[in-house]
């Protein structure tokens, strides 16, 4: 009889020690794939952010008014927009509706300091005009890795961190301005078209290298 009992207490508690471990592995419904939990996402025309140290955070997108351009806001619930968050617009499709061609283009904030990794993998982005963000530090792993649209990009001479393969696998490019005298390594344009043309400003030696390397066009111009 002792044994019987015995058997049922350790039965009891692997069943309960197999329910604790099941219950903390399942994740909290609350909290999206990117960490984020719903309650504090904020909408304001299709832009999803969150407040986080008195500054606005980008965490994804679902609206677009579908006309040629967007311009993404300097300010969002009253805090500077600093992040672009990873995956916040990965796979949208800007296209304009009736158009068979992409046309969007996207302006950046001012405020912005991060365009993190995946932010915009496999959109359907055409421009990408970071120029109009002089505070921008860094783009992230994959940021715009098959954006098969992308022809223009615009990057600001502030840019000190470029992730691998963030202009990756973008075959329709053409225009590439390189606004500081950077030389990035060669992968971040893997896969990407190789005609396209490098511009940057003449002082910029680095980036010049960098296109000779690499076997870019490359023209100079001084107010780059």
């Amino acid at each position: 009889m002792k044994k019987i009992i015995a058997l049922i207490l350790c039965a009891v508690c692997a069943l309960t020690v197999f329910a604790a471990c099941g219950k903390k592995d399942t994740p909290d419904k609350n909290i999206d794939d990117k960490g984020y939990k719903e309650e504090d996402i904020q909408i304001y025309e299709g832009f999803g952010f969150v407040i986080k140290d008195e500054k606005a955070i980008i965490v994804k997108y679902s609206a677009h008014d579908k006309k040629q351009s967007l311009e993404i806001p300097d300010k969002l619930g009253g805090k500077p927009v600093t992040v672009i968050a990873e995956g916040a617009f990965e796979g949208f499709d800007f296209k304009p509706v009736g158009e068979k061609q992409n046309l969007s283009e996207v302006k950046f904030p001012s405020s912005l300091e991060t365009i993190e990794d995946n932010a915009f993998k496999g959109s359907t982005i055409n421009k990408a005009l970071m120029v109009y963000s002089p505070n921008l530090k860094s783009i992230g792993a994959n940021a715009f890795d098959g954006c098969e649209n992308l022809v223009q990009l615009d990057i600001p001479s502030s840019v000190e961190e470029f992730g691998a393969n963030c202009f990756a696998n973008c075959p329709k490019l053409r225009v590439v301005t390189f606004r500081g005298n950077l030389k990035p390594d060669a992968s971040i344009f893997t896969g990407s078209a190789k005609d396209f043309t490098l511009w940057t400003n003449t002082k910029n030696k680095d980036t010049i290298q960098f296109a000779k390397d690499n076997g870019y066009a490359y023209k100079t111009g001084d107010n780059l």
